[in-house]
């Protein structure tokens, strides 16, 4: 208050050499001044607000705002101070955090003030943890950005880290769902495995819809897609993670309600989806078909030949479908033509009339048809 009076004073008189003089004599005296303050800052455990009243005084007597070391020193005061606290009442908190944001882009420069914009967008995320938090704060932070005065590139950078915190806010929102499906998630013990898995993977995509259809209410155009795109990412991600017992379970899986939040069933999203799942499904088809055709490289047509590799078909249809094995024995059709006794058992599979038998091949065909006569009465 004393220096603000002298300073009114000496506004009269400026141009006087002799108050110059005086002035200038004083400088060791400020200079201690403006150390005390910025000392009895750094020593004090002082809010944000209690903080900027001392550096309020600091710039008016040091006439000078553009002093790193002190813009760094309100910076690290800004971030110290704004952290969030669990169990805070999360309306004040953010009161708080966005007066305290308003007020410390008037003192720095742009380069700190992107520090700043960065550390607030690091402490809205941490306050959020449901869908509804998330849409109140980013709409909050939306309407604090109206009433910054920012320069272009300060903008630019708020408007990023804007988008990226909801992206980023989205995913570990997606992320959180298996919590919630473990929990809720009864098993019913006379479901096999796969199915109960499926399920499984089902209800979680489900609550990810869910999420999304009420996140995005705060997105743009644009943040919608990416949104989509990363609930697809996601999607393959946890099939991925699926550790069925038998790679054949891979071919049950169906995915149902998320296909909504990518629009039409034709749209471009749930194509690359159905490719994706096709592809798994494909790589165990192809497999298969490489494993037979291997078996029947060096077949001998012979009662024991004949019944290991019907078996071995008779398993893999336990293990998939007739129509998933119709697939795979079409594919083999060319060594299965080979042998009379193959084809008379697979015709309907390969699409085949039943074949002439010799003597020899008709008594094998007698003697094994009982165990495999399933296979020629299915209709297809």
């Amino acid at each position: 208050m004393i220096y603000r009076r002298a300073i009114k004073l000496y506004k009269d008189y400026e141009k006087s050499n002799v108050l110059t003089k005086k002035i200038e004599d004083a400088q060791p005296e400020i200079k201690k001044f403006l150390e005390n303050i910025y000392s009895y800052i750094l020593t004090n455990e002082l809010n944000f607000h209690e903080s900027c009243y001392y550096f309020d005084i600091y710039f008016e007597v040091s006439g000078d705002k553009s002093d790193r070391k002190v813009m760094n020193t309100l910076l690290v005061i800004f971030k110290e101070s704004t952290y969030y606290v669990d169990n805070s009442d999360i309306e004040e908190y953010m009161k708080y955090l966005d007066d305290c944001l308003f007020r410390f882009v008037n003192y720095v420069d742009n380069d700190i003030k992107k520090e700043g914009i960065t550390h607030y967008f690091s402490c809205v995320r941490s306050v959020i943890d449901n869908v509804t938090t998330a849409k109140v704060l980013f709409k909050r932070s939306q309407r604090l950005r109206n009433s910054l005065k920012l320069e272009s590139d300060v903008l630019v950078h708020y408007n990023s880290l804007l988008k990226n915190s909801k992206f980023g806010v989205f995913i570990d929102l997606i992320q959180r769902v298996d919590d919630i499906v473990s929990k809720d998630c009864d098993f019913i013990y006379f479901e096999p495995d796969d199915i109960q898995t499926i399920s499984h993977l089902n209800s979680k995509f489900d609550q990810v819809n869910e999420k999304f259809e009420a996140f995005s209410s705060i997105l743009t155009s644009s943040e919608n897609r990416v949104c989509q795109e990363k609930i697809l990412e996601y999607i393959k991600d946890e099939i991925n993670k699926i550790k069925f017992d038998d790679k054949f379970d891979y071919l049950n899986i169906k995915i149902k309600g998320i296909r909504t939040c990518f629009g039409s069933r034709s749209s471009r999203l749930n194509k690359e989806l159905d490719e994706y799942i096709n592809s798994k499904k494909n790589k165990i088809i192809d497999d298969t078909v490489i494993e037979l055709n291997g078996k029947m490289s060096n077949f001998n047509e012979t009662d024991d030949e004949c019944v290991q590799l019907l078996m071995n078909i008779t398993k893999l249809l336990d293990l998939s479908s007739f129509e998933t094995m119709k697939t795979i024995l079409f594919r083999c059709k060319d060594n299965i033509v080979k042998f009379p006794v193959l084809v008379y058992f697979l015709h309907q599979f390969i699409k085949s009339s039943k074949p002439s038998l010799d003597n020899q091949q008709d008594k094998i065909v007698n003697r094994i048809r009982k165990q495999f006569k399933f296979l020629i009465n299915h209709s297809l």
